[in-house]
C-alpha cells in the first residue's frame, strides 16, 4: 500500500478523484508508529507545487482518515 500512495502522490496531476481518494486513504492507513512511510511521503509534498501540495493534504483531510496524528506526520 505505501508503494500504491507514492506512487500516486508522485503522479498526482494525472490522477482522476477516485484514484486521488485512493491515495489519500492508502496515505492514512500506512501512516504509523512502525512505519517510515510519512518521511517518504514528507518528502514527496516537499518536492511538489505549494498549490499541489496542498490540494494533496486537502484530499487527504476529505478522506475522514486524516487523524491529528496523521496530519502531525505529515508536517501539518
Amino acid at each position: 500500500m505505501i508503494r500504491r500512495a507514492t506512487f500516486g502522490l508522485e503522479h498526482w496531476s494525472e490522477l482522476s478523484e477516485t484514484e486521488r481518494h485512493t491515495v489519500g486513504r492508502d496515505m492514512a492507513l500506512t501512516i504509523n508508529a512502525e512505519s517510515n512511510a510519512q518521511a517518504r511521503y514528507r518528502d514527496i509534498l516537499a518536492a511538489k507545487s505549494v498549490a499541489e501540495s496542498a490540494e494533496i493534504r486537502a484530499a487527504l483531510t476529505a478522506s475522514a482518515r486524516a487523524t491529528p496524528y496523521v496530519l502531525r506526520e505529515l508536517g501539518e
